[in-house]
């Protein structure tokens, strides 16, 4: 009987390493299909105010990754860079939930953020900074074996990591009910330094890379 069940489990497959190379156009598409869906869930959970930085910051990234992650994969030396960003947004989404940045959100803009997307700081917690940390990983790892749509999650981040602190300069230009300190720019600023070299770091080496 024990022979029975060895057999069962014990397959063909061995563990020989496969180059995960998907073709080309199956990467647009699951980019395609990745960006709409997140773009989708921020307008409706989190409302219209981060679905435009979301929209903005999508947008730029692919316009970057088909001019450079989609025809070249991006180089493995970005990796150590891409994970100090998530480390520093962690920091930067601590900042946010400690000081109020969706009461500050749901004060200046509520015309905008009508139920159910009134936001909260631990829905913003939530989405920003623990289930998005969990994307920006998996599309580290997929960066790893050089598959092109872990190089767009790459580029996606870089780009959210400019213009999400960004934006929090432009709510008390928007709105007069807005503080003129928004939490969030004293983690943003360091944000915004380290998203910028990431950026220039990271296209000038891709393009530079052998790879193909």
């Amino acid at each position: 009987m024990l022979g029975m069940f060895i057999s069962i489990f014990d397959s063909c497959l061995d563990d020989e390493p496969i180059a995960f190379q998907p073709p080309p156009w199956i990467s647009m598409v699951a980019v395609v299909a990745l960006t709409l869906t997140l773009l989708l869930a921020v307008f409706i959970y989190l409302g219209i105010w981060l679905a435009v930085i979301a929209t903005l910051s999508a947008s730029i990234a692919f316009v970057l990754w088909l001019r450079v992650g989609y025809t070249t994969p991006i180089s493995r030396s970005a990796l150590p860079g891409h994970i100090l960003l998530i480390i520093a947004l962690l920091v930067h989404g601590a900042e946010l939930f400690r000081g109020g940045y969706a009461d500050v959100v749901v004060t200046s803009f509520p015309n905008l953020l009508q139920p159910p997307n009134i936001i909260t700081d631990a829905s913003l917690a939530l989405s920003l900074s623990l289930s998005a940390t969990v994307i920006w990983l998996l599309g580290g790892a997929m960066a790893f074996y050089h598959a092109r749509v872990g190089g767009f999650v790459i580029l996606l981040l870089a780009v959210w990591s400019l213009m999400f602190p960004i934006s929090h300069l432009a709510i008390p230009l928007l709105s007069e009910t807005a503080p003129f300190w928004v939490p969030g720019m004293a983690s943003g600023i360091v944000v915004i330094a380290l998203a910028f070299s990431f950026l220039r770091f990271t296209l000038n080496k891709t393009r530079r890379s052998p790879l193909s």
